[in-house]
This record gives C-alpha cells, sequence and structure tokens, in this order.
C-alpha cells in the first residue's frame, strides 16, 4: 500500500509539474508552430517544456507540430452561379490618333480628252458617212446627235411618201465595226412640206487606235440632209 501511494503521489507531483510547467512557459509553442516535450521512457511521464535543453538526462526530447502538414489539393469544386452584371463603367478617354495607313492603290485615270466633230452632209440616201475623227490607243465614250430634214415634195418620192413613213437610219462606227445605232420616221407628207427629225446614240470602246465616225440612211423619202455634233472622250477605262 505504501508503494501505491508513492506512485499516486508522484503521478499527481508530476502531473502538477506539467501543468505547473505550462503555465509557466511563455514560448510554447515556438514561433514555428512547434512543441517540445520531454518523454521519460520508464513512466511514461510527458512534460512540455519550451526547449530540448530543459529534459532530464533520463527523459528523451520529443518535438511535434502544433499544425500537421498540408494535405493534397483537394478537386476543383463546380463553379457557383454567375453574379449579375456589375453597373458599365466610366466612359475611358480616347486614344491616341494612330499612325497614317498606306497609301492606297492608284485609281483609273479619269477623263483625259474631249474632241468635238461637226457632221454634215447632203443627198443621204445609202450609208453615207456624214462625219469622223481618228484616234489613238485607249478607251473613248463617243455620242452622237443628228438632226436630218427630208423633202418629200420631190419626184423622187412622190407619190409614195405621201402615204408612207420614210426613215432615217444612223449608225456609230468604230473602225466599221457597230458602236452604236439608232432610228426614228420622217412623218407622212400628204402636203408636200419638208420634214426634219432628230435621233441621237452613243457607245464605247477599247480602241487600239482607229476611226471613229457616224453614217446615215434614208429610206421612203427623198435624199435627206444631216447635220449634227460627234463627241469623243478619253477615259481612263470602263466597269
Amino acid at each position: 500500500m505504501l508503494r501505491t501511494k508513492t506512485k499516486i503521489a508522484a503521478g499527481g507531483a508530476l502531473v502538477a509539474a506539467v501543468v505547473s510547467g505550462g503555465l509557466a512557459f511563455a514560448a510554447v509553442p515556438a514561433a514555428d508552430g512547434t512543441i517540445t516535450g520531454c518523454y521519460h521512457g520508464e513512466s511514461g511521464a510527458l512534460r512540455v517544456v519550451d526547449a530540448a535543453s530543459a529534459c532530464r538526462n533520463n527523459e528523451t526530447a520529443i518535438t511535434w507540430s502544433q499544425r500537421g502538414p498540408q494535405g493534397p489539393v483537394g478537386p476543383q469544386g463546380p463553379a457557383g452561379p454567375q453574379g449579375v452584371p456589375g453597373p458599365a463603367g466610366a466612359e475611358g478617354h480616347p486614344g491616341a490618333t494612330g499612325p497614317t495607313g498606306p497609301a492606297g492603290p492608284a485609281g483609273p485615270a479619269g477623263l483625259s480628252g474631249a474632241r468635238f466633230v461637226p457632221l454634215q452632209g447632203s443627198n443621204i440616201t445609202n450609208g453615207t458617212t456624214v462625219g469622223f475623227t481618228d484616234v489613238g490607243p485607249g478607251n473613248y465614250v463617243a455620242v452622237a446627235s443628228v438632226q436630218s430634214t427630208a423633202d418629200p415634195d420631190d419626184d423622187v418620192c412622190d407619190p409614195i411618201c405621201d402615204t408612207l413613213n420614210g426613215t432615217l437610219f444612223c449608225r456609230l462606227l468604230h473602225n466599221g465595226e457597230f458602236m452604236g445605232a439608232t432610228a426614228t420616221d420622217f412623218p407622212p407628207d400628204a402636203a408636200d412640206n419638208t420634214s426634219t427629225v432628230n435621233v441621237s446614240m452613243n457607245g464605247g470602246v477599247t480602241s487600239p487606235g482607229g476611226r471613229i465616225s457616224v453614217s446615215c440612211s434614208t429610206a421612203l423619202t427623198s435624199p435627206a440632209a444631216v447635220a449634227g455634233q460627234l463627241m469623243v472622250l478619253q477615259v481612263g477605262g470602263f466597269f
């Protein structure tokens, strides 16, 4: 019984020492979170100290961390619901002017020349050339206006022209090839009066060089007289 009481007393004294020692130490745990203890191998007693140097000869110094090692990263959680849009921010200041861009390709050449040619002729019957002009290589637009007068009071046409319409037909040609054409009728001339009609036509051509001309013909009327103007414009191109 004496031995038991002695052990109990010793244990009580050890607990008291630990408790009192714990209250006395201000550096437990240490600044890095480490706790130092002194372990008595025979009795199994453990007391907390502030440094391993405080352990006795019959005690073993041990340490452990107040916080355990970091665990592995957990799986990513599901995305949360989208938040409500925030208010619009204030308008920013205008940015600096950017550098000048490179120059664009040159456009086609514009109108580079114009020519006006008078048209005239008398006794126009079948394909009479009433005006022309010669041009060099280039792109050309031609516009012709023609006024023609016929006198149906003539033995050549009467009595047919008293009842039928005579016709004026004019063509715009480039090197003899078609550029444009138009036709119109003279009115019947029961009163044997002189009749006048007006026509116009236009066309365009890319020419290697050559001649632009106007020719006129009449039918079912006396030979007609023609006057007018041919305008030829040289242009940069067509689209």
